[in-house]
């Protein structure tokens, strides 16, 4: 399961980087049984900012804890391409895409959210040139 890879690159480079799962937690500020049970898979879902946050904390990118390893590839290449017919894949399989497409449009209404911040702060902030 893609989730599963998510959390095996996380505890292997928590652990790399000599990180606690006490301090994860600390860092994120939450319950450090909580992140436990996270890293462990009794939560079944990660939001995309709290994987956000933890690429931050593992001096990492997002891409990194989304890479699959080796053992996972062949399951891969097992389920359907992006438009293709979802119904040859399992359920617990569909779940997972749908997941994963969820959080590619969450996480583009994000982009478009800073964005719109972005250009709003421009608008607010005086430029320093033009008063002169």
């Amino acid at each position: 399961m893609i989730l599963a890879n998510i959390r095996t690159n996380i505890k292997r480079l928590r652990r790399f980087r000599g990180i606690t799962q006490r301090e994860m937690a600390m860092r994120l500020y939450m319950d450090e049984r909580t992140y436990a049970k996270m890293e462990r898979g009794v939560n079944k879902s990660m939001d995309v900012r709290l994987l956000s946050s933890i690429a931050d904390i593992l001096k990492t990118d997002l891409a990194t804890l989304l890479q699959h390893t080796a053992a996972s590839e062949e399951r891969e290449e097992s389920l359907p391409q992006e438009g293709a017919p979802a119904a040859a894949a399992p359920d617990s399989e569909q779940t997972l895409i749908q997941e994963i497409r969820s959080l590619k449009e969450e996480l583009k209404a994000l982009i478009d959210f800073q964005k719109k911040a972005i250009q709003l702060l421009a608008l607010a902030v005086p430029d320093p040139i033009l008063e002169r």
